[in-house]
């Protein structure tokens, strides 16, 4: 009996898939990775990467969070510090990227360093919700980050002394220190190249208060707002713009606090600088150093 044409193109396709060459096998969830030792390179995909305080560097593969210390998790109720995170090459993380988290204690002393590939999420030198956030660094000098970058951040605590610096690569958004109820203070963001895309706050607090927090721009470009002190509803005192270098705020706002915050001793300060910014706003002072005034505009 002669086989129908379709009948051929059936048996084939069975006898492939019987060979596995036609119904692929559907791919298993990717796995949550632990940290044993300093200095551990990773390029594989996972759910979760814990660095549990050792320093690790990820070159590639897709990730979706990553910790340096501590964990994602509400029942982590311990300090975390000590995390080194460095993020180089093609590697994506699709959520965050955190130092080191806490829920209940401190997240301090931590460190995040990308240099390549790409977050699609919020990186935090440290966060905490119950805790302080304080002494925890970003340094950003290549790839990017779509949406936040905190030096550090606490929901219910201070947020003190923390750095980010970017260098290079382009990012969202910029908090140096961030805290929802309490104060956020003596942080800093230095900004010496690379693109900013939207708004900068050295320091900022929803109902607490920002103050000694400064901003350094002495190269690259950033557009959007930039405060020194951004407080919904309290006090902005003592904060610092420094515009220096090869500085281009041509799009930039530039604000020594915000129009809701009551504050004094707000500074902008001009170092050698010359150029145009979009707006100047806030400020109780204006300085100008290593600046030789002619016929020239310093500040447009």
């Amino acid at each position: 009996m002669r086989k129908s044409l379709t009948y051929k193109v059936l048996a084939a396709i069975m006898a492939a898939g019987s060979l596995g060459l036609y119904a692929a096998t559907p791919a298993a969830a990717a796995d949550d990775y632990t940290v044993n030792n300093d200095g551990e390179t990773l390029n594989d995909e996972y759910n979760n990467i814990y660095g549990n305080g050792y320093s690790f560097t990820i070159t590639g593969g897709k990730i979706f969070n990553v910790y340096g210390a501590g964990n994602g998790n509400k029942d982590y109720d311990k300090d975390a510090s000590g995390g080194n995170v460095t993020i180089n090459g093609n590697a994506e993380v699709t959520s965050v990227v955190c130092g080191g988290r806490s829920d209940g204690i401190s997240a301090h002393h931590n460190t995040v360093n990308i240099g390549g590939g790409s977050v699609t999420g919020n990186v935090f030198g440290g966060t905490s919700e119950s805790g302080q956030a304080h002494h925890n660094i970003v340094n950003i000098s290549g790839g990017s980050v779509t949406r936040v970058v905190y030096g550090g951040r606490s929901a219910d605590k201070s947020a003190y002394h923390n750095i980010v610096n970017i260098s290079g690569g382009s990012v969202g958004d910029v908090r140096g220190g961030y805290s929802y109820h309490f104060s956020a203070c003596n942080n800093i963001v230095n900004i010496n190249g690379g693109t900013v895309a939207d708004d900068v706050r050295g320091g900022y607090s929803d109902t607490g208060e920002a103050y000694d927090n400064t901003v350094n721009i002495s190269g690259g470009s950033v557009s959007g707002d930039v405060y020194g002190g951004y407080v919904a509803q309290g006090i902005a005192n003592n904060n610092e713009i420094i515009v220096s270098g090869s500085a281009n705020i041509t799009n930039a706002n530039l604000y020594g606090r915000n129009d809701k915050a009551s504050g004094t001793g707000n500074t902008l300060t001009i170092d050698g600088w010359s150029g145009i910014a979009k707006s100047i706003y806030y400020f109780e002072n204006i300085e100008f150093k290593n600046t030789t005034f002619t016929n020239g505009t310093v500040l447009n």
